[in-house]
């Protein structure tokens, strides 16, 4: 299980936070934990799963098709719509 904080809030004038991970040791792989995060019900979180698997692109393939196939039924429409 990774463990997922935002970096303190922002001034009105700064941009939105970025997500930041911080990895449990020795649990799973990084698209690993970008699919479980496909169950998210936040908006920022899903848009920073979004563009983290468009920054890794062919590579996450792989992944993504094992969600695709297996698992919670809102992970794997998620992992369809990528």
């Amino acid at each position: 299980m990774a463990y997922w904080t935002l970096p303190p809030m922002p001034f009105p004038t700064q941009a939105t936070p970025k997500l930041t991970q911080t990895p449990a040791p020795g649990r799973g792989s990084h698209t690993d934990t970008l699919i479980g995060l496909l169950e998210d019900d936040s908006p920022v979180v899903l848009a920073e799963v979004r563009e983290e698997f468009a920054r890794l692109g062919k590579a996450a393939h792989p992944a993504l098709k094992r969600a695709a196939r297996s698992g919670p039924a809102r992970c794997r429409g998620r992992a369809r719509q990528l």
